[in-house]
């Protein structure tokens, strides 16, 4: 490996690195919240309310999403059984699907800062470049493409960029995931014989979801995030 291709990786590293802790602590943050005004408190009580990285990044998350792109961090705990009185199964639906709606708020969110600060074209040029090459970042063709542009701008823009990207990631993962962990709770509830073997179901059912599923499941969340960003900007006059 040369020294050119060291310094692309370890450039794709940091960016993406710094993303996810970004990305994982906010989001972990907000689902816990969330959760506990739905009514379960768990996650509250075992401390993931808290903008503290550590709480919420995953190692072997981690470790992905700086050699493949594509991380997730600590699943945020949900006892189900605690959310009670009115209302208790679409809140108890709703807690499931926290996650997911979290990550795309953010990645909308995000989306939109990147459109206000950059503008169209090239919020969407950094968006194709790390949809493309998340493992390896190739700076030459980046620098070719953004010429006249000063490099902390083309770090910023790209910081931004993985993090859309890397929201959405998590959003297909936990829709998966959660899903699943809804499945598996009905059945605790219902005494289903499925639910003593969770963890292999959570687990392989969850990668092999991942990837029969990602490519049309993230497409969709693409749309929806991409409609709603420009429906706020030109709300908010940012674009016309």
């Amino acid at each position: 490996m040369s020294s050119v291709d060291i310094l692309t990786f370890a450039s794709s590293a940091v960016i993406l690195g710094l993303a996810y802790v970004i990305v994982c602590t906010v989001n972990g943050y907000l689902q816990t919240w969330f959760i506990d005004k739905l009514g379960d408190p768990t996650a509250k009580e075992l401390g993931y309310l808290a903008l503290s990285p550590e709480r919420h990044i995953d190692l072997v998350g981690f470790i992905a999403c700086v050699l493949l792109g594509i991380g997730w961090h600590m699943p945020v705990p949900i006892n189900a059984q605690r959310i009670q009185g009115y209302l208790r199964l679409p809140r108890v639906l709703l807690a499931y699907l926290t996650s997911t709606l979290c990550a795309l708020i953010l990645a909308m969110g995000t989306l939109v800062v990147s459109l206000a600060v950059f503008g169209e074209n090239p919020t969407y040029r950094f968006l194709s470049i790390v949809f493309h090459s998340q493992e390896k970042l190739d700076f030459g063709r980046i620098l070719s493409i953004f010429e006249g542009y000063s490099s902390s701008v083309i770090l910023i823009g790209l910081l931004i960029a993985a993090s859309i990207v890397l929201n959405l990631y998590i959003a297909v993962l936990n829709f998966i995931y959660n899903m699943i962990r809804l499945f598996l709770f009905i059945g605790v509830e219902k005494s289903y014989t499925y639910a003593n073997h969770s963890e292999n179901i959570l687990t392989f059912g969850t990668l092999l979801g991942f990837f029969l599923f990602k490519p049309f499941v993230s497409n969709i969340f693409f749309s929806l995030i991409i409609r709603a960003a420009h429906y706020i900007t030109y709300f908010l006059g940012i674009l016309s």
